[in-house]
């Protein structure tokens, strides 16, 4: 077992460190950027979270590393550049998000494992920063390996992904162990405890896991893009289709013919599926026309029918 590894493990179980050392969480100050310049509602939302902050600031500080990189050429730190750009641009859409602090979440979470994953050097910088990993969790019965990125935030914040799925999950309480429990409706559960941990994802069975290196396949790891709602690919089940309802770019989407949705169809109603829960302000600007009304919940999403002659400038 590396340093890096036993580090990480540590890290999860908040464990002191040998020579009687802790594990450090980031203060909560202000982020990166002068918050008397800050533009929108998102950077101003995170200068008023302490959490959001301190993923700025980590976000800042490994960036800076990976531009300044001698192993970072001038092509490639123009590309950097340039995607870090557009990453900003894109945290920022979270205004159009249900739960925004949910979505710079995520966004913040991605980026980081992007950046962890791409320059050896930021997972060289362990030391002095508030991120760790990718590492690797090894699962019965899952195919591909779950890589995961911590975040020793105010709140620990976890990054797992693997083949096309992503998911952020939060430090929950727990009797024992370190309970990791992923935003929104808490769908997975990542339960740890030393070298091993329970993977349980929703409508799964349990799976017992271990912790492995990822070695060499660290540059495999695929990094799946954050939507503006800052959820994963939306569920099959759903069937969603369209660029936002009702407007494009809008955290809500039209929801087509499955299995589970017909039971919700007919002629006289389209259906629709906005992130979060009804008192997200997606669902709530679709319910305030009194005729639209929530159906069921699934996977995060609130299940809402509408007439179908609606006007989609409700």
């Amino acid at each position: 077992m590396t340093r890096r590894f036993f580090f990480f493990c540590a890290a999860l179980a908040g464990l002191a460190l040998a020579g009687g050392g802790s594990l450090a969480v980031a203060q909560s100050t202000g982020p990166a950027y002068d918050c008397a310049k800050a533009s929108g509602e998102i950077e101003d939302l995170i200068c008023r979270d302490g959490q959001l902050a301190a993923l700025d600031r980590e976000m800042a500080r490994i960036f800076a590393i990976a531009r300044d990189s001698m192993f970072t050429n001038d092509a490639d730190r123009k590309t950097l550049i340039a995607t870090q750009r557009g990453w900003i641009k894109g945290r920022n859409d979270c205004w159009k998000a249900g739960v925004k602090p949910d979505c710079v979440k995520a966004n913040y979470m991605s980026r980081i494992s992007e950046l962890r994953v791409g320059f050896v050097d930021v997972r060289k910088s362990d030391a002095g920063g508030a991120s760790l990993g990718p590492q690797g969790l090894r699962c019965e019965g899952l195919d591909a390996i779950i890589a995961l990125t911590l975040a020793k935030v105010d709140l620990p914040l976890l990054y797992a992904t693997w083949a096309d799925q992503f998911y952020v999950l939060e430090l929950a309480p727990s009797g024992s162990g370190e309970k990791y429990q992923s935003l929104g409706d808490g769908s997975l559960v990542i339960w740890t405890k030393g070298n091993e941990a329970l993977f349980s994802l929703k409508g799964q069975p349990d799976r017992s896991c271990t912790f492995d290196e990822l070695g060499d396949t660290v540059s495999n790891i695929v990094q799946p893009s954050v939507p503006a709602s800052g959820q994963a690919a939306w569920p099959e089940q759903l069937g969603a289709f369209g660029e936002g309802y009702p407007n494009p770019g809008d955290a809500c989407r039209r929801l087509g013919e499955t299995a589970f949705t017909n039971q919700f169809l007919d002629d006289s109603q389209i259906l629709v599926g906005c992130p979060g829960d009804m008192e997200s302000d997606a669902a709530k600007a679709l319910l305030s026309d009194g005729k639209s009304r929530v159906v069921d919940k699934a996977d995060g999403y609130t299940i809402i029918t509408r007439p179908s002659s609606q006007p989609v400038d409700q």
